[in-house]
Parts: structure tokens; C-alpha cells; sequence
């Protein structure tokens, strides 16, 4: 394994790995063709490169060597951004020896070695140290934003139904005299409500999924170094439609309670 830079315009200089892989390889378990390499699904969607493309790397710290490689295809790999070619091929790109190597991989502790042939051992706790990061800095962060969204779609809510019961007092008062109770005066009012919140969370979660997709590809990805993926589950899809329900049925109740206490004499008021 060795890393090389790519520059691509509009895009800050990335670190790219690239590894030489062995045949029947049981860690990158893919064809590669000969002659080509395979990148990353992080450099595929980061730099919208592709099969047929080629991709030009950059020797660190030295002026005018570079290797232009052709890309065969895109292998699942989000971890990081990374190119991977035939070991032979990569010998022969880099002009290094046959032997060459640069590190084992190995889900056991080789014990047969001698300790001062040792640099470093990468464990995995090493390689999720950025995401662990994120979540002991950002985790609490989110649960705020969470809870904060929540908070202000029930005042948006509170605030919209309130103006329809106020507007339509009168209205409610003659239905009170009518002979409608609170439950039917509401499903007037409070369920026609709740039918187009329902119809606007379906279309506003997956407009902001798009929304973000467009924001991370277009914005984010060109104003940082590296990658990670942006990955809207199914699940969130859920949770977010349900507690947007679990937040209306909240303003739903307030404003129950608010059409219960409408007294029947609003309806005298007022009247032309």
C-alpha cells in the first residue's frame, strides 16, 4: 500500500491509498482486470469517476512524477478513498521489487515475529477513531437539534391550528348550538388538519433526503479533505414521519381542548 495525491478541480487535494492486491485475495474479493484498477465507492461518488475513466495521482513532495491509471470498475468500499490493482500491475507502476510489501493483514496477533521487524500495528479501533470522534463530539449535539426540530414543528403546528380555531369561533359556537359535540366539531377542524400534515411529511422527508444527497455531492464533498458517505436509512424515513404525527398529535390535543372551552354565546357575537 502506498498514498498518492489527486487534485481535481473545484476539489481540495485528497489523500489517495491505493494497495496492491494478491489473487483470490480474501480481503478485496473482486476481479481486477488486468491492466486497470478498481476505486472506491468514496471516489466514485465523491469525484463522479466511473468505468472507462482514468484518474491521474500525484507522487508526494515531488514535482513532475505522476501515473495516470485507467479505471475498470467500482468496488464497494466506503471506508475511505482508495484504488485497488493487481499486485503485479502495481509492481511494475511503481517500480517496486516483486518481494515488496508493505504490511500483513491478519485478524490474529502474529506472534512469530520478530519485535524490531514491528513499525506498527493497526487495530480496529485504530480505523473507527474518526467515527468515535464524531460521536462522543457530535452525538449530544444531534440529540439537541432532534429535540429542538421536534420543539419548533409543535409551536409551527400550535401556532397554524390556533389560527384556524380563532378565525372560526363563531362557526364553532353555532355548531355547539347545532348539537355537534367537541369530538365531531374537531374531526371538522382538527382531522382535515391532520390530513395535510400527513400529505406534507410524506413529501417533505424524501424532498429533504434529495435536499441533502444535492447539498453533500455539490457543497460538502468539494470543501473537505476525504470522505463519508451520506446514508439515509429506511428507518428514517419512520422515525421521522412518526414523530412528526407524534408532534401533531400533541398541537391535536391543545387544540381540543381548546375547541371544548368555546362557549356557545361566541355566536351571538359579532353578528351582522
Amino acid at each position: 500500500m502506498s498514498s498518492y495525491d489527486f487534485s481535481k478541480e473545484g476539489f481540495l487535494t485528497d489523500s489517495i491509498s491505493v494497495y496492491g492486491i494478491e489473487k483470490d485475495s480474501r480481503y478485496v474479493p473482486a476481479e481486477i482486470p488486468e491492466g486497470k484498477v478498481l476505486i472506491s465507492t468514496g471516489i466514485s461518488k465523491k469525484f463522479g469517476l466511473n468505468a472507462g475513466d482514468t484518474i491521474e495521482l500525484d507522487e508526494k513532495y515531488k514535482r513532475d512524477s505522476s501515473y495516470i491509471l485507467e479505471i475498470g470498475g467500482v468496488y464497494d468500499y466506503n471506508s475511505s478513498l482508495a484504488i485497488f490493482m493487481d499486485l503485479d500491475d502495481y509492481n511494475r507502476t511503481f517500480g517496486e521489487k516483486s518481494d515488496y510489501f508493505t504490511g500483513y493483514f491478519s485478524d490474529n496477533e502474529l506472534t512469530d515475529l520478530d519485535p524490531d521487524d514491528v513499525a506498527a500495528v493497526m487495530t480496529a479501533s485504530d480505523y473507527t477513531k474518526l467515527s468515535d470522534q464524531l460521536m462522543v463530539s457530535m452525538g449530544s449535539m444531534m440529540d439537541l437539534i432532534r429535540w429542538f426540530g421536534a420543539l419548533f414543528f409543535i409551536i409551527v403546528m400550535y401556532i397554524l391550528c390556533k389560527q384556524i380555531i380563532d378565525r372560526n369561533f363563531q362557526s364553532i359556537a353555532i355548531t355547539k348550538i347545532l348539537g355537534f359535540r367537541n369530538k365531531e366539531i374537531g374531526g371538522l377542524y382538527i382531522v382535515s388538519t391532520a390530513v395535510v400534515v400527513v400529505i406534507g411529511l410524506a413529501l417533505a422527508v424524501p424532498f429533504i433526503d434529495i435536499l441533502m444527497r444535492v447539498v453533500f455531492e455539490k457543497y460538502l464533498y468539494t470543501m473537505m479533505a476525504g470522505y463519508f458517505p451520506y446514508i439515509m436509512s429506511p428507518m428514517t424515513y419512520v422515525v421521522m414521519i412518526v414523530t412528526g404525527l407524534a408532534c401533531f398529535a400533541i398541537v391535536a390535543v391543545l387544540q381540543m381542548r381548546k375547541v371544548s372551552r368555546v362557549s356557545k354565546s361566541e355566536a351571538l357575537k359579532n353578528v351582522e
